[in-house]
């Protein structure tokens, strides 16, 4: 978020620019993408660091599938597909959504000349 203040601000530093519009229109466009891909890659993490943590604390979706697929007997391999296509058809709903909310920031960003 530091790297896109410095980045696009200093070009829409005049005082008639209000700060939730910078927020809006540069700040939160420019880090939308990075930040919902991230939050869909944080199996390793939760695994490395907390191994689910304390009760379910850090859970996500992934560690849920494997935990349903492979952490108990017997083994649930249908119900983890299951969740697994449900989170499949819904990582692509979201990255399809965020694809459109990025060409129309890069629309309105061309409009006003940032």
């Amino acid at each position: 978020m530091r790297c896109a203040h410095r980045r696009r601000h200093p070009i829409s530093g005049h005082s008639e620019t209000a700060q939730w519009q910078k927020l809006t229109r540069i700040t939160l466009p420019l880090i939308r993408p990075v930040a919902l891909v991230n939050a869909m890659h944080v199996f390793g993490l939760v695994v490395t660091l907390t191994g689910g943590g304390s009760g379910t604390s850090t859970y996500v979706v992934s560690y849920f599938i494997y935990k349903q697929a492979f952490g108990s007997m017997p083994f649930a391999y249908g119900y983890a597909s299951a969740a697994a296509l449900l989170f499949s058809v819904m990582a692509f709903l979201l990255v399809t959504s965020q694809g459109l909310f990025v060409c129309r920031a890069q629309k309105m960003r061309k409009e006003y000349g940032v």
